[in-house]
């Protein structure tokens, strides 16, 4: 079996090797105003945490993270199933609505986990307004009271 220690040092070595490679969706403005670590820090900092500090600021990123990476992977499947139904009829819709969020940076990560998610992308951001196409209307339910807008409301302390 594989021990602890092994796992550690393959852990250690990836790091070492693709740890500048991480993509990090949040922009820099929002880890600043919300405390939040960059994601090669987190990963780092999960597998070998150096202080109390570091390991407090990990939740609520990797939770975002988490429900970003689960919304990609059920929109992929869905529009698996659109393209490859040959008896569904794709309806496109256009999506207008108001979010709750105050912060420039939080509008922002919203928009570009909007885009990042299969079948949706945002089309227009204006203060709180956003405007999202949805590749069909199925795709599109939620989008103005989704989990991410959730998630960024406690990042915010909104909610």
């Amino acid at each position: 079996g594989l021990s602890n220690k092994v796992v550690s040092g393959h852990v250690r070595q990836a790091l070492a090797l693709w740890g500048d490679r991480l993509e990090d969706v949040l922009p820099e403005e929002m880890k600043r105003e919300e405390s939040l670590c960059h994601l090669r820090f987190a990963y780092e900092n999960i597998h070998f945490p150096q202080d109390l500090h570091a390991l407090q600021r990990l939740p609520r990123a990797l939770a975002y993270l988490w429900t970003l990476l689960v919304e990609i992977f059920k929109a992929n499947i869905h529009v698996m199933r659109l393209i490859l139904s040959p008896q569904y009829e794709v309806e496109p819709e256009l999506i207008e609505f108001r979010t709750k969020l105050q912060t420039d940076p939080a509008r922002a990560v919203l928009a570009d986990s909007i885009t990042l998610t299969p079948g949706t992308i945002t089309v227009l951001v204006e203060g709180d307004r956003f405007v999202v196409h949805a590749l069909d209307k199925t795709l599109g339910d939620g989008v103005d009271d989704s989990d991410f807008e959730r998630r960024l409301l406690k990042m915010e302390g909104k909610r």
